[in-house]
């Protein structure tokens, strides 16, 4: 119980420490110099995310050796080891500073842990200008002049361009180990244009009779007709003939009457 109740003073205090910190820093106008300080306390207290805050903003107000150097530090703290590798060699350039004069041991010190979570990739590839991200970070273009530092683990390399798809690349890196990629990106498939949609030819109409329906009866008169107009055209013929044989046996008596085809002769 004793320990609950501990712990949640702990809270609360850290919590009053950050407020003061913001409110004052407000009510100053946020100087570099008062929000390092805030920074500093909220950093005993055990806040360490809200002192990077301060921190950051202290560093972009003033960028003094000393505002690196802290902002550093709190970065080590909270395994952001690229950043902490930055700002403290940002730092440690500043070595006329006094402040870091009396501190160099121990932002050496620093220096040398933080060094021993980083590795190197070096990115090459195609096409040239795709842009290189590590880790959600923008890096640069393709080709890149020089290695990324990253921190030692798994890797997410991400490479993008225009018209070609985008690249991606895990990669194990071990602490101080320089790890080479080469990532080339293809093009993009072009999409093709929907085809015209070409009407169905329309079906054929049948017309089907219902069922029990009845069904037209087939013209049989067709046939008569023909079968009557034969014997008629036959009819006429014979009649000619025997009225041209008629015609002949009056011009000449004694001519025998003979019939189409037939060889007796009639007297």
């Amino acid at each position: 119980m004793r320990a609950a109740m501990a712990r949640g003073c702990t809270t609360f205090l850290v919590a009053l420490l950050a407020l003061a910190a913001i409110a004052s820093g407000t009510a100053r106008g946020e100087d570099a110099e008062s929000l390092i300080k805030d920074g500093i306390e909220l950093r005993r207290a055990g806040d360490d995310q809200a002192a990077h805050k301060l921190f950051v903003r202290a560093y972009q107000l003033a960028r003094t050796p000393r505002g690196a150097a802290q902002l550093g530090l709190c970065e080590q703290a909270l395994s952001r080891w690229v950043d902490a590798e930055t700002h403290l060699s940002e730092a440690l350039r500043g070595g006329r500073d006094p402040w870091i004069k009396k501190n160099r041991v121990v932002l050496d010190g620093s220096m040398e842990t933080v060094k021993s979570h980083l590795g190197r990739v070096a990115i090459t590839g195609r096409p040239a200008g795709a842009s290189v991200e590590v880790d959600g970070r923008a890096v640069g273009a393709l080709p890149l002049t020089a290695a990324v530092r990253v921190a030692a683990g798994e890797v997410n390399v991400r490479v993008a361009s225009d018209g070609h798809e985008v690249g991606r690349r895990v990669v194990a890196v071990k602490p101080g180990e320089l790890v080479s990629i080469s990532v080339e990106l293809e093009r993009s498939l072009v999409v093709a244009a929907p085809a015209l949609a070409v009407a169905p030819p329309a079906p054929s109409v049948i017309t089907m009779a219902a069922p029990g329906a009845a069904q037209p009866a087939p013209d049989e008169s067709r046939p008569v007709l023909r079968t009557w107009w034969f014997w008629t055209a036959a009819a006429v013929v014979v009649a000619g003939g025997v009225g041209l044989t008629l015609a002949l046996s009056r011009a000449d008596p004694k001519a025998p009457m003979t019939m189409g085809g037939n060889n007796k002769v009639f007297p």
